[in-house]
């Protein structure tokens, strides 16, 4: 073999521009692919482990929430204070017995006197609607009167009813991206709030009453107060969006009965 013929075989045998400048090309597009495959990997898992903490901390609240609205304590009714002497019909079961004005009336009752609710479903203070213009879709607290704490970080009241509030607090935001939290609040006897849910987008209380509105004809209802057990409404519902894109939609039937504060 000449001289020639040996360069000529030493040149086939490297690389020629092209073929580096083609090998370095799909070599980087193998290096991108992988490493979105791993980003998207690192994604998929911190999404999974907020997804679980928010199942955990929901899993939490739906436990006290139901344990509260399954241990309801209603007032004691009005009539309840007359002798058979003055409430004949409702000693007798009779039809004609008074309404609770009238009975307060009777009994002289003021209303600064009168027993504090055992059901109410109302807005939030206004230090928890720091974030929210419209009232409309101001979160709501829940205050009841049960007989036992729903959580065994509350304290306890001797085997007597305690009360309680569900309260929603303000973290940072405003309008559609404010960000809450929900307390449960030891009021009697008193205690320190006990966070159960934080981080969410959207809290929502609201009530299935037994009876719809006069003006409306709806029985849904995001404001509601009740004393009596007969007044109770039939279901209670709480909607949670968290920001980790959780959401969960309760129906809770609640169990009532009749006792004193």
């Amino acid at each position: 073999m000449t001289a020639i013929e040996r360069s000529r075989a030493t040149i086939r045998r490297a690389f020629t521009l092209i073929e580096v400048l083609l090998t370095m090309v799909i070599t980087s597009m193998i290096l991108v692919t992988v490493a979105g495959i791993f980003a998207m990997m690192a994604r998929a898992n911190t999404d999974l482990g907020a997804r679980y903490d928010d199942l955990g901390e929901l899993a939490r609240a739906h436990s006290a929430v139901r344990l509260a609205l399954q241990s309801l304590v209603s007032g004691q009714p009005v009539s309840d204070l007359l002798d058979e002497d003055e409430n004949p019909g409702q000693a007798q079961g009779g039809s004609d017995r008074p309404s609770a004005t009238e009975l307060r009336e009777r009994l002289d009752i003021k209303e600064e006197d009168m027993e504090p609710l055992h059901f109410v479903l109302e807005q939030a203070t206004e230090a928890a609607r720091a974030g929210v213009v419209d009232d409309d879709i101001a979160p709501r607290r829940l205050e009841i009167v049960m007989e036992r704490q729903p959580t065994p970080l509350a304290p306890t009241n001797n085997g007597q009813p305690v009360r309680g509030a569900f309260e929603p607090v303000y973290l940072s935001g405003s309008g559609q991206y404010t960000h809450w939290a929900l307390d449960y609040v030891p009021i009697q006897p008193s205690g320190k709030p006990i966070r159960l849910i934080n981080d969410a987008a959207l809290i929502d209380w609201s009530v299935l009453g037994h009876a719809a509105d006069s003006d409306t004809g709806e029985r849904n209802f995001g404001l509601f107060q009740a004393q009596e057990a007969k007044d109770y409404p039939m279901a209670i519902r709480l909607v949670v969006i968290t920001w980790d894109n959780t959401s969960v939609d309760w129906m809770f039937e609640p169990g009532v009965t009749v006792g004193e504060e």
